[in-house]
């Protein structure tokens, strides 16, 4: 047990994560209210979806994740008619019981001018609040119109509910490939023209309403790559990691009328395969409105405008850049049967080990014993080769001084 203990005191602490900046990450769901998605608030259109979003509610809360539901009239009007008595939900309808028994935040969504309803973003959330459920301060999704900022920054008053008036906190948008005109990081407005992408609003800490993007955003669909989705969020980390002091926010999205068991089921596993970064504090779960709350005490001063596309070159994006450190990375996928990857950067030449233990500290693989240049390089773990059995195992590497190690589990 000796061994096992100085195996655990010479590699463990990389695991752990002290004085790192995270990016504070969440999961958001987009929900239209016009052609082509389902009309919500019909019924037989609408149990169908009120089920798949109650099992991704399930999902997200088994993993840990924190999640915003960005909900139109529709949505809201398909509770308010068919959700009482649901035995699923415990008697309550949808969007409460997700706040309740999920932690899910509720956001106000609306198209303004795009003349498919009479409500805007204070009757939604009026309406929200008529389920029992406090609408969140968060502006969901995002009008492209300049004003839109000093409209909320005053308050915004019903047009169908005229007494209402509705303060949001927070103007926010997801950069996705098909919200290219949104808010892309935390601190920096949208676009200043639908043409050009390189210059940005940018936020004003005298007003009382914070603008949000996200530098990381991803769209899961049924179609996703989520290798790529996973290289998107390493390349993130590697720069936060890098670049300390910021404010990284980070996010995974999806369509409410895209949702089926595929996707279900991608969402879930995405989540688990970034589950070591949540592990090691390089990511953290949060809502919106503990974003813009973590915002606000410690990172008032400080603004990133730095969207997926600027950050430097990793291992996953090339491979030829000489890498500014030595750097071990997450093994892919994870858990894993019978392969997987590991990628790793050098500084400099120098003779690398690459050796894998089992939870005692016994050496069960050795995958690199040479010297190797500088650069980026990956090693293929073959279980099949070993005879291992299922459980967790540790990969270290040693490149001079160097040492670093990374836990992995092997599933069967």
């Amino acid at each position: 047990m000796k061994s096992l203990a100085l195996f655990l005191l010479l590699f463990i602490p990389s695991l752990v994560s002290f004085g790192q900046t995270p990016i504070y990450f969440h999961i958001n769901s987009h929900n239209e209210e016009g052609s082509p998605d389902p009309n919500y608030s019909d019924s037989a259109t609408y149990m169908i979806y009120r089920e798949f979003a109650r099992i991704i509610g399930d999902t997200i809360a088994a993993n840990g994740g924190k999640w915003n539901f960005q909900t139109d009239w529709r949505f809201v009007a398909g509770a308010l008619k068919y959700d009482h008595g649901t035995p699923s939900t415990q008697s309550q309808n949808l969007l409460k019981w997700l706040y309740e028994n999920r932690g899910v935040e509720i956001d106000a969504h609306h198209h303004t001018g795009s003349g498919i309803s009479p409500y805007n973003y204070a009757d939604v959330a009026h309406l929200i609040d008529s389920l029992g459920v406090p609408s969140s301060k968060n502006v969901g999704g995002f009008e492209w119109q300049d004003t839109t900022w000093h409209v909320y920054e005053r308050g915004l008053r019903g047009s169908v509910f005229l007494s209402y008036r509705w303060f949001p906190n927070v103007i926010w948008g997801g950069g996705t490939p098909n919200h290219v005109n949104d808010l892309n990081t935390y601190g920096a407005w949208k676009p200043k023209s639908s043409v050009s992408v390189t210059q940005f609003y940018t936020n004003d800490t005298t007003k009382r309403v914070t603008l949000i993007g996200n530098g990381c955003s991803n769209l899961i669909a049924d179609t996703t790559n989520l290798t790529t989705v996973y290289n998107s969020i390493s390349n993130a980390i590697t720069y936060a990691q890098s670049h300390p002091g910021k404010f990284y926010s980070g996010n995974l999205m999806f369509n409410i009328r895209d949702l089926n068991s595929t996707l279900i089921s991608k969402i879930g596993q995405i989540i688990r395969m970034l589950k070591p970064f949540f592990d090691s504090g390089k990511l953290v779960w949060k809502t919106l409105t503990e974003k813009y709350n973590t915002y606000n005490l410690l990172y008032r001063n400080s603004q990133n405008t730095t969207l997926c596309a600027d950050i430097p070159t990793s291992v996953y994006q090339n491979g030829a850049e000489i890498p500014s450190e030595i750097k071990l990375y997450q093994n892919y996928p994870n858990p894993f049967n019978p392969n997987t990857k590991i990628n790793y950067e050098l500084r400099v030449t120098n003779y690398v080990k690459i050796k894998v233990y089992d939870i005692l500290g016994n050496e069960v693989a050795s995958l690199v014993n040479e010297t190797q240049s500088a650069g980026s390089h990956s090693v293929e773990f073959n279980t099949s080769k070993y005879n291992l059995s299922s459980g967790t195992y540790y990969y270290a590497l040693e490149a001079g001084d160097y040492k670093e190690v990374k836990k992995m589990v092997l599933v069967k």
